[in-house]
């Protein structure tokens, strides 16, 4: 519950840059972040300094920079939205909360799923394929209650990135500080990480080699 983002960006994200290299006896590596791991890596890249030198690429998927965007998770867990009971409550966010919380974007979800399931029932891959779908998408951990609180109230309320006013660690984050090469994976129909969320990544970043790529299909 005492882990803050300060903790992964400043900290545990660097030291693994740091074992990785150190194991393989490479002097770069390239970063694939998805969703709120881009957002990490992103954040880390930009207040990285001397040690973005290690960064050959860096790749990332359906990844949110504008809280703006994420329309329906900003009115739920708005002014109203008592995130300190939750907290105090069971110091971490359960698992099953966070799975419960993106459900809730889209309700029937799992109900088109299993009735698409049941429509293929005969096809053997298609089955395999829902089954490690399904096993995937239930895997989830507690999200670390420090973490959560700034990123409700730094980054979904106050939108603190595209402000320019988002520190961490006392240094302000400035994604104009991303001078390397970026690819920025995107779902044409994704409802957790809409469009609106991701597209100012590529623009924002100070990359001269840049990429946003949107593909069919949704976050998973």
């Amino acid at each position: 519950r005492s882990l803050i983002l300060e903790d992964h960006v400043l900290d545990r994200l660097p030291a693994c840059v740091g074992q990785v290299l150190q194991h393989s006896g490479e002097r770069e590596l390239s970063i694939i972040g998805y969703c709120v791991g881009g957002l990490l890596s992103v954040l880390w890249a930009a207040l990285s300094g001397s040690q973005q030198a290690t960064l050959k690429n860096l790749v990332c998927m359906a990844t949110p920079v504008n809280s703006d965007g994420l329309e329906s998770l900003k009115a739920w867990m708005g002014d109203d939205f008592d995130e300190e009971a939750l907290l105090a409550q069971h110091g971490n966010v359960p698992a099953e909360w966070v799975q419960n919380a993106l459900r809730a974007l889209r309700p029937f979800g799992k109900v088109s799923g299993a009735l698409n399931l049941l429509n293929h029932a005969d096809k053997e891959d298609v089955v395999r394929s829902n089954l490690r779908m399904g096993k995937w998408e239930s895997d989830n951990i507690p999200f670390p209650g420090g973490v959560f609180r700034q990123m409700v109230n730094d980054f979904l309320r106050g939108n603190r990135l595209m402000r320019g006013t988002w520190k961490i660690g006392g240094q302000r984050v400035d994604l104009s500080a991303i001078k390397v090469p970026l690819l920025h994976l995107l779902a044409q129909d994704d409802h957790i990480t809409p469009y609106a969320s991701s597209r100012d990544l590529v623009q924002r970043v100070g990359s001269k080699d840049k990429q946003e790529l949107i593909l069919k299909g949704g976050h998973v």
